[in-house]
């Protein structure tokens, strides 16, 4: 599994990372004037982990979850 270090809490997942990365967008009126009306996911899928990365945007609301990497879940 693709693990990354982090100063709080050890070991923290990809989604962890994403998240931290781009968990900021709901903060910034741009990103939700321009997405106010859309809705959309991206599937960020390593092959060489446990789990996969989902991008959701929701009518200007992003949101980061982990998934199982199976092929039954995804």
């Amino acid at each position: 599994m693709l693990r990354f270090m982090s100063k709080n809490n050890g070991l923290t997942t990809f989604a962890d990372v994403i998240a931290n990365i781009y968990m900021p967008l709901n903060n910034k009126a741009k990103f939700k004037e321009k997405y106010r009306d859309d809705t959309f996911k991206i599937l960020l899928n390593p092959k060489d982990s446990k789990f996969a990365t989902l991008i959701t945007v929701d009518r200007g609301i992003l949101s980061v979850n982990s998934i199982e990497n199976t092929l039954k879940k995804i």
